[in-house]
């Protein structure tokens, strides 16, 4: 069965030129820096990324110019934007609206089923804290996620 390549998921962020499998060897084969508690701090200037850190996120406005046009490249986190990608293979945010998203973490271990459930929030558990972003476009063809904001219980922002 082919899949259908006419329905885009919300969560591929990038461009229609750049290709999925030069985005990984890229972020696999960059420098991630110290392998310590650091690791996710690391950045470099890369010209591609998954759009899952918004830290590396601009947009011409925001950034003053284009990188692409001052042929200059942006910063990108690449261990944290690969983990990122690697994360949300299994565990999935809910949708809440157009481009909205939520999850939930929890203070107590849950096996791997259970845990998958409750990031969504279909498994509500004690302890659990819940959290909100959107996919936002960038420019041109380009997305990234926004910083999560804090939810409570009934998944309004406090």
């Amino acid at each position: 069965m082919k899949p259908e390549r006419n329905i885009k998921s919300s969560f591929k962020l990038w461009a229609g030129q750049q290709k999925t499998i030069k985005l990984i060897e890229d972020m696999l084969t960059a420098d991630w820096g110290s392998l310590d508690h650091t690791v996710l701090e690391h950045r470099l200037p890369m010209s591609g990324r998954f759009g899952l850190d918004p830290r590396s996120a601009w947009n011409t406005l925001d950034f003053g110019s284009s990188p692409n046009t001052q042929n200059r490249e942006a910063y990108t986190y690449p261990a944290t934007e690969m983990l990122a990608a690697v994360g949300l293979q299994g565990f999935r945010p809910r949708a809440t609206g157009n481009r909205s998203f939520s999850y939930r973490f929890w203070d107590k271990p849950l096996s791997l089923i259970a845990a998958r459930a409750a990031i969504s929030g279909a498994l509500p558990t004690i302890g659990s804290t819940g959290f909100a972003f959107k996919v936002k476009n960038r420019s041109g063809s380009y997305s990234n996620f926004t910083f999560a904001q804090p939810i409570n219980n009934k998944g309004v922002k406090p």
